[in-house]
């Protein structure tokens, strides 16, 4: 999971919204709100970092405030509390969904829009998330079911080995010692690049990594 900064919502939303009535099922353009969400987001999940595409089958819009937790239907057209999430193994038994598919209507405290929130998120070599907050720690190991080692998605596994791949490159550029500033700086160059606007999918847990050695050699 990382820090997702907000662009701007789509004209269409805007306009929706002002209209009377407006509610989210009535909003016919949700295909140009997924791509603006994407955008947003580097074409990847708001909360397991899996890659989405503008499908409808494999990429949902997430409230991040449960709609039924909302004051009135037009605080669901709020582009600040939407967000962009895989299908979450859809159609799965409930033990192996992940993501806003496991979440279903439960109240949730972790919030990728919230950078000071993101920074207690960790990783592990065996690729599972964590936080040193207890809530938010709660909110991915049971609300999100994130660390979820049956999930077809193979989400625990795919960290895993992208946590490994980024400690492979910084072995190759530097093999003994302390990994130098600059050794990082390169690395962290490779893992921020963007394809087509597209992040590099899990891209979290390298950024992790590198920060926090970053953080030791400044010390």
């Amino acid at each position: 999971m990382i820090y997702i900064q907000k662009g701007r919502e789509p004209a269409s939303l805007t306009r929706y919204r002002q209209q009377d009535g407006a509610y989210f099922d009535g909003y016919d353009h949700k295909e140009e709100l997924r791509e603006v969400l994407l955008r947003d987001q580097g074409y990847i999940c708001a909360y397991c970092m899996r890659r989405i595409h503008n499908d409808p089958m494999k990429m949902k819009i997430e409230h991040w405030v449960a709609q039924s937790r909302l004051a009135s239907d037009k605080d669901a057209l709020d582009y600040r509390i939407l967000l962009g999430v895989c299908d979450g193994c859809r159609g799965d038994a409930e033990k192996n969904t992940t993501c806003d598919e496991h979440r279903g209507d439960q109240e949730l405290y972790v919030n990728p829009l919230d950078s000071e929130m993101m920074e207690t998120v960790f990783y592990k070599r065996d690729g599972s998330i964590h936080s040193k907050d207890p809530r938010i720690e709660h909110d991915l190991e049971v609300t999100l079911n994130l660390n979820c080692k049956t999930a077809k998605s193979r989400i625990v596994l795919n960290r895993k080995k992208i946590y490994e791949e980024c400690m492979d490159r910084l072995i190759r550029l530097q093999k003994k010692g302390n990994w130098k500033e600059d050794t990082i700086k390169s690395v962290l160059r490779y893992y921020n690049e963007e394809t087509e606007g597209r992040k590099k999918e899990y891209v979290g847990v390298p950024l992790y990594i590198l920060k926090k050695r970053a953080a030791s050699i400044s010390k």
